[in-house]
Parts: C-alpha cells; sequence; structure tokens
C-alpha cells in the first residue's frame, strides 16, 4: 500500500535501490508449486452479528452531473450521462486517519466495499446490511499481530485489499496482506461459496517469508476462466535500500481448488527483473474462451516514460508459465512521478494550501481483458520532462500483441484540474466507464467519472462529470517521522461492469468528506451509470471512380437491441465537396424496429476523370425519437483516383526586330484539366543565341490555376538591326506540383529579319530589287510613295512569297521607275 510513497522518494533523492534475488526460481519460466499455509471458513452475517457495526451514515442524496470540464482529447464531446444512482459507500470513521484504499465489486443482488480496516455488504440501493472490521472477518485464519514499526501497519495489521466479483464462478473474491515487517508476514485470499456474500466464505492464508520477515505491499488481484492471480512487492524489512525491495511474486492460484474449499493450491512466479517502481497490474479477463492471463506494467524510469509491456502467464493448470511479451510504445511521453519527487503534496484543493500527493503514475486499479483487448487507466504527470505542472488520467485499448488500438487522456491544458487513482471499466458493447478523483484550487476533492460509448471517435471520452461533489479540504499526513507530512489521498479505485446485464457500469470513488471531531475525513461514493441507447453514425470513404456513380455507405448503428421503435433524420451537407458536382444530395429518416441495431445511408458520388484533391461532405442527423443524438455528424471522404495531368511546351518561332524588346510567347499545355492549381519551374538555356545579347534571361514559376489547361509563357527577345543567321534559345521545365512532365524542353527560334539589299536598278522603267535570302525562309517586297508619315507599305505584286535560296534573288516592281519617287523594303513573311 506504500511501496512507491516512500522507495521511490529515496530512488529520487540519488540513494541506490537493491534489486535482489528471492528465493525460488527467480528468472525461469516455470514456477514453485506451493499450497495455503492455513485455511478457515467463516461467515459474513455471523461476524456482523457478533460485533455491532458503527452506525452507518443515511444514503445521501446524489448530486447532479456536472459537466464542467471536457478533457483537452475529447475536443467538445458531449457530456457524459448521468448516474442512474448514486450513494454512500462508506465514510472514514472517528478515530481512523488511514487512507481508504477504495474498493468495491457488484454482484447479482449484492454490493461489497473493501476499505483499509472495513469491509461492508450493500444491498444494489445503497442500504447496509453488514458492516465488520477485517481482522475480525480474518480472523480464523490466527493472530495479525501488526507492528510498532513506521510502516503501513501501525494502525491496521492488515491492509491493501481488494474486492472483485468472478461472473464465470459467480463468487467474490477478496484478498489482503498483513503484517509488514514481521515473521507473520502474509498473503491473505477469500472466495464466498457461493453468489452471496453475506454466508460462507473460503479464507486462506500464506506466509511469505517468515525466516527473512519478507513482506509484500502493494497486491494486485486478476482473473481468468482457470486462474486467480495475487502479486504484488515483495520486501525485506521496510523500505530501504540496503534490505529492501526484493522484486515481484505472482501467485497464480487454482481458482476450482480455492472454490472448491482445497488446500489452495498455487504456483508462485518469483521474478526479480521488475524494478520497484514498474508495478505490473493482473487483468480481470471477461472473454470465457481465452485460456492466457494478461498483465501489463507501464514503462520504467521516473521521466519522459512513453512505454508499457504486456506479459502474459499460459500452459495447463499447476503447470504454467511466465513470459515477458511485447512491448506498447507512443510518441507521447509523460513523467513517472510528480514535480518535487514521489513525496510531493502538489494537487490542489479549495479552502486550504495544504496540497495532495498524487504519487506515482503506475498502474493502480485492474485492466480489463475484454473482447480481445486489453483496457488500463492510470494517472501521469504532465508534461514531461522532470517538472510536470498537473497529473491527468492516460487511458489505453492495446491488443495483445502490443498494437495500440486507442489511446486518450482526461486532461486540462491549463492546468487548473488534476485528475487521479482511476479505474476502468468495460462492458460487453465495448462501452468505457473510467472513474477517477478531480482536485482543483476552486473544488474540494470530489469523486468524478466519464464515459464512452463504442461508437464515439477513437481516443476520446465524453465530458468530465461529477459523481459525488467534494464537502471539504482534506488534510491528514501520513507519519511525519516515514514520509515527512505526506497528505496521502487513497492509493486505487475502482470501476465495474454489473453482472446482471453486463451493460451497466459502476465506479466507487474517494472524495474529501465532511470533517468529524475535528478531523478532516475521506469518503466513498458508489455511482451506477447506465449507458444510453445512442444512435452513431461512422465516417466512410469511397474512391471517385471515373465515370458513373459510386455509392459512400454510411452506417448508423445502436450500441444494443430495443424493443421500440425509433427514428432519426438525416441529410448530407457540403465540406470541401460540393453538392451537384461531387455528389447528390440526399436526406431521409432512418427507423430502427425493435431488434434492429444497423442501417446504411448511401449518397452517390460522381466520378470523372479530374485530378483533384480527397474531398469531404457531411451526414447529419437530426430529430431523434426514442433515442439521444451523442454525435450528430459523420464525414465522407471522396479519394481521387485520377492520375496528375502531364505538362508540355511547344516549340515557337518569332521575327526579331529592329528595336525593342518583343515578346517570345510559349504555351504550357495538360494533358487533361486538374482540379489543382499546377505549378512548374520554367528556365531560359542558350541555343545558338546567348543571353542577354539575343533575349532576356527567365527564371519563373509558371501556376496553371484549376480548370485551365494552358498558361502561356512569355520570353522577352532583344531586337537588333544586324544581319545574322536564326538563333534558338531553350526553355527547360523543372520541378512540377501535382502534374508530371511528358515535354521539358520548348525551343525558340529567332528569326532575323535584317536584310542586305545589294542593288536597286531600274530597267525599261521596271526597278529590279536584289537582296541576299536563307534557305526555309521566305520574304515579301513591300513598297511606299513616301516616308512621310503616316508610311503605307504595300506589296509589290508578285513578291508576297519569295523563297529562299541562300544566294541572291531579284524581284521585278513592273512600271516602278515611271513613279515620281518609290521606295523599297524586305521583310520575311
Amino acid at each position: 500500500m506504500k511501496m512507491n510513497q516512500f522507495v521511490l522518494a529515496s530512488l529520487a533523492g540519488g540513494l541506490l535501490c537493491v534489486n535482489a534475488h528471492s528465493a525460488g526460481a527467480a528468472d525461469s519460466g516455470s514456477g514453485t508449486p506451493g499450497v495455503a499455509t492455513q485455511r478457515a471458513v467463516v461467515n459474513f452475517a455471523e461476524l456482523a452479528r457478533q460485533v455491532a457495526p458503527p452506525a452507518a451514515a443515511p444514503p445521501e442524496a446524489a448530486p447532479a452531473a456536472q459537466a464542467r470540464f471536457a478533457p483537452a482529447s475529447m475536443g467538445g464531446t458531449p457530456p457524459s450521462p448521468s448516474p442512474a444512482s448514486s450513494f454512500l459507500a462508506f465514510n472514514q470513521e472517528q478515530g481512523i486517519s488511514y487512507v481508504p484504499d477504495t474498493q468495491g465489486a457488484v454482484g447479482p443482488k449484492h454490493l461489497m466495499v473493501a476499505v483499509n480496516g472495513t469491509l461492508r455488504i450493500q444491498d444494489r440501493l445503497g442500504g447496509v446490511i453488514s458492516t465488520v472490521a477485517d481482522t475480525n472477518f480474518w480472523a480464523n485464519l490466527g493472530i495479525f499481530p501488526g507492528n510498532s514499526t513506521c510502516g503501513p501497519n501501525t494502525e491496521f495489521p492488515i491492509f491493501d485489499p481488494r474486492i472483485l466479483y468472478d461472473p464465470f464462478g459467480q463468487r467474490w473474491i477478496l484478498t489482503s496482506l498483513s503484517d509488514a515487517i514481521t515473521n507473520a508476514a502474509s498473503l491473505l485470499i477469500g472466495v464466498s461459496q457461493t453468489s452471496d456474500p453475506t454466508g460462507n466464505w473460503n479464507l486462506y492464508r500464506i506466509y511469505l517469508d517468515s525466516p527473512r520477515q519478507q513482506w509484500m505491499d502493494f497486491d494486485r488481484l486478476g482473473f481468468t476462466k482457470d486462474w486467480i492471480v495475487v502479486c504484488g512487492a515483495m520486501f525485506a524489512g521496510y523500505y530501504l535500500p540496503t534490505t529492501g525491495y526484493q522484486g515481484t511474486h505472482f501467485y497464480v492460484f487454482n481458482k476450482t481448488n480455492l472454490y472448491a474449499g482445497g488446500a489452495g493450491q498455487y504456483t508462485l512466479f518469483q521474478r526479480s527483473e521488475f524494478s520497484v517502481n514498474r508495478v505490473v497490474m493482473p487483468a480481470l479477463t471477461y472473454d470465457a474462451s481465452v485460456s492466457t492471463l494478461y498483465f501489463l506494467a507501464a514503462g520504467d524510469g521516473p521521466i519522459n516514460v512513453n512505454s508499457l509491456q504486456i506479459f502474459t502467464v499460459s500452459g495447463p493448470v499447476g503447470a504454467e508459465v511466465f513470459t515477458s511479451g511485447p512491448t506498447v510504445t507512443t510518441t507521447n511521453r509523460w513523467d513517472d512521478l510528480p514535480r518535487g519527487g514521489g513525496n510531493a503534496n502538489v494537487l490542489p484543493q479549495l479552502g486550504t494550501t495544504n496540497k495532495i500527493a498524487p504519487q506515482s503514475a503506475f498502474i493502480r486499479s485492474a485492466i480489463i481483458y475484454r473482447n480481445g483487448s486489453l483496457w488500463a487507466a492510470h494517472h501521469v504527470h504532465l508534461p514531461a520532462g522532470g517538472s510536470p505542472q498537473r497529473t491527468s488520467i492516460q487511458w489505453w485499448q492495446i491488443g495483445p500483441g502490443g498494437t495500440v488500438l486507442q489511446r486518450g487522456l482526461i486532461d486540462d491544458l491549463a492546468g487548473r484540474n488534476s485528475y487521479s487513482y482511476p479505474g476502468i471499466a468495460v462492458n460487453k458493447f465495448n462501452e468505457v466507464l473510467v472513474g477517477y478523483s478531480r482536485f482543483s484550487s476552486n473544488q474540494f476533492p470530489s469523486a468524478n467519472f466519464a464515459f464512452r460509448a463504442a461508437g464515439d471517435p477513437p481516443g476520446t471520452l465524453r465530458g468530465d462529470a461529477v459523481l459525488k461533489a467534494g464537502e471539504a479540504p482534506f488534510y491528514v499526513p501520513y507519519s511525519p517521522l516515514c514520509s515527512g507530512n505526506v497528505n496521502r489521498w487513497g492509493d486505487y479505485s475502482a470501476t465495474v461492469v454489473d453482472p446482471v446485464n453486463d451493460s451497466d457500469l459502476w465506479t466507487i470513488q474517494e472524495y474529501a468528506a465532511t470533517p468529524s471531531g475535528g478531523q478532516d475525513r475521506w469518503g466513498t461514493w458508489w455511482g451506477r451509470v447506465v449507458p444510453p441507447l445512442n444512435v452513431v453514425v461512422t465516417d466512410t470513404t469511397v474512391t471517385e471512380g471515373d465515370a458513373g456513380t459510386t455509392d459512400a455507405v454510411f452506417t448508423a448503428s445502436l450500441a444494443r437491441t430495443n424493443d421500440q421503435i425509433i427514428s432519426v433524420e438525416f441529410a448530407t451537407a457540403d465540406g470541401s465537396a460540393l453538392a451537384g458536382a461531387d455528389y447528390v444530395a440526399t436526406n431521409g429518416t432512418l427507423v430502427f424496429n425493435p431488434g434492429e441495431t444497423n442501417k446504411t445511408i448511401r449518397v452517390v458520388v460522381n466520378g470523372d476523370l479530374f485530378d483533384e484533391t480527397n474531398e469531404t461532405f457531411y451526414v447529419t442527423l437530426s430529430n431523434p425519437t426514442n433515442i439521444t443524438l451523442a454525435y450528430t455528424q459523420a464525414q465522407g471522404t471522396i479519394v481521387d483516383n485520377d492520375p496528375p495531368p502531364a505538362i508540355s511546351i511547344n516549340d515557337i518561332s518569332v521575327q526579331e526586330g529592329d528595336t525593342g524588346l518583343p515578346d517570345a510567347t510559349f504555351t504550357l499545355s495538360l494533358s487533361a484539366p486538374s482540379g489543382q492549381s499546377i505549378s512548374v519551374r520554367a528556365q531560359t538555356a542558350n541555343g545558338s543565341a546567348i543571353l542577354r545579347v539575343d533575349y532576356v534571361p527567365t527564371n519563373i514559376v509558371a501556376t496553371i490555376p484549376p480548370g485551365a489547361t494552358s498558361q502561356p509563357v512569355t520570353i522577352k527577345i532583344i531586337a537588333d538591326a544586324l544581319i545574322e543567321s536564326n538563333e534558338t534559345f531553350f526553355v527547360n521545365l523543372s520541378s512540377p506540383t501535382n502534374a508530371t512532365i511528358a515535354d521539358s524542353q520548348g525551343r525558340c527560334t529567332i528569326l532575323d529579319d535584317d536584310f542586305k539589299v545589294t542593288a536597286v536598278e531600274r530597267t525599261s522603267g521596271d526597278v529590279r530589287i536584289s537582296f541576299t535570302t536563307q534557305t526555309n525562309q521566305t520574304y515579301r517586297v513591300e513598297r511606299t510613295e513616301s516616308l512621310s508619315a503616316p508610311i503605307v507599305w504595300e506589296p509589290v505584286p508578285g513578291a508576297t512569297d519569295v523563297a529562299g535560296t541562300g544566294a541572291v534573288v531579284a524581284v521585278i516592281d513592273a512600271a516602278g521607275s515611271g513613279r515620281p519617287q518609290r521606295f523599297y523594303r524586305v521583310r520575311l513573311n
């Protein structure tokens, strides 16, 4: 019960933790058989008659559940449902200052509460049936001397209770530890003989290691269809590095033997590889076909932890094998210790400057194996790195092979609220309840919970709800000699599934109760949550197709069958996808007849050859009848399957000109239109033309907007009056976005339009114009009567398409010499 508070404080201070081997086969996969040291039978109701219980406080009215704070990971999800019932479990009594270590279990007709020092049986409405001291319950197993040394037995010789109800065997299972640091140090286990806890119980006592006074701390309880397992940390002497931690012992009991009142057969695994701050928690296995017992432990280390590890026990009963399994890792990290170390009081509360110690971040309450997954919850200290500012709850769904299926947080990023000591339960529908304590400077420490429906978005819980509001500050520092005024809270809590319907979820949590006799008090409180019957519509994804239509199919589902007609309306809504273009808008009403749990909504998606980004639209639910709506919207994603278009650039020719900077305009062309913006780099390169002499160098990113199929790219030519050969330069394409390149180079031919006229002659009234030509070009000869503006040039008849020969050619302007004056020029076609 006190292990981590003190040992971890020593570790944080730099002391050495001895990781010694216990006696026996410490590191082997197989264990050592054994039987209980003592056995007895006790009747709970008879004990209650023999010893009058303290007067029970009358049941208190249930507070209204409040959604004061939605965990950061949930992002605006709906509130958790209000408790269907809520009442007192057990309040700290006068003279008892020990923390409760809150435990409770639910059976077909009873509730059972186990806190340090006291066992209580209630009916399912909260009425008290029997209350006995734990020393009286276990008394038939011998004397429990306790000790006077600083430690967990200074007030109670029996400590760290754990209580479960086994739905397979319909039995109650109770464990405790006793007599730390004495030769009488023991593990105690009791099983009811029927589903009625007020009747007879088979009790067993296992002396742990009397010659060396080894004792167990922080026992943990789990079960499968075949086994009951109890494990805990072993110590020699008190929590001192020189004599302290000896490893972890696992007692794997033959469940059939215990239920039959047999010898208390078990297999003992003594494992030395677990450090003192790496607590291994067994699973409550609710799958009757599973023959493997699973364990889960948080990663080792005080800061920046980011892993869990799975362990298993398997094999025939009596010949079990312990195996180390896969490591579960996440990119998210947390610290194992609060700021200031394991004993630090850092959790705030209203009405006092005294704070409460959150302790370390190992898994404290039972993990669940259900429907093929492991579920766990534990508090962690954030942010990681050695100086966390808040305590938050981390919860997991993990596959047996180590795959993280879900992970979430109950977390207040602003640091106003801290959350600690969670318990988790999962019903047959994979609906989840996490119960815990909440701490804040603007409230007294309270009992809280958060719910998750099976169809809720992955990694989310619904809003934080108050089960029982705190009533006063709490300051009961644990023995100053031992731990330096540590203001302790219970080491763990319990959240369980109801065996009557395997659907309802119960939690028992600690809160700060009203002081009595001048002493601050803790209290424990029950709450039953009936999962609401929700309709949930799930997201869907569909590939668009190239033509025609494809259906996007949404599934609307109920978590369980119903006995009435349920209806809900639905309608589509645009996201980045547009109705009419990308999909066909639709609406209607879903009707679930009694017994039906699934309906489909089909939305027609239009196919095309248009390359575009994936697009989204929504289906929204409204106007429910006979049901609640927790999540009203699902997203449809249209996955584009069209390849990106290809870009090409053309070749061009351009006349040089005599002056200025004429344009040479290339065209970028797409093989098909695109719904995305396309870009490509266009950069000039020399051919026979020279940059800055014949053209202006250019290096640009050209963009083709969505829907367009072409885009011009213009390069400036440097004109001149020099007679020269035709010249070329290039535009090269590279680095396309949302497209490929089909033709990466465009060529520009600069056509020289400067020509040497060799002669102009008059012949018999005609004019003969001779000029030098180039092959592969055609020319025209033009004339004008005046060089005064405006100059009007007209072609010389018969000289509009003169073929170049590479030599001098002549053109005749008939009767040209008969004009008063006439001027000529030669141009390229």
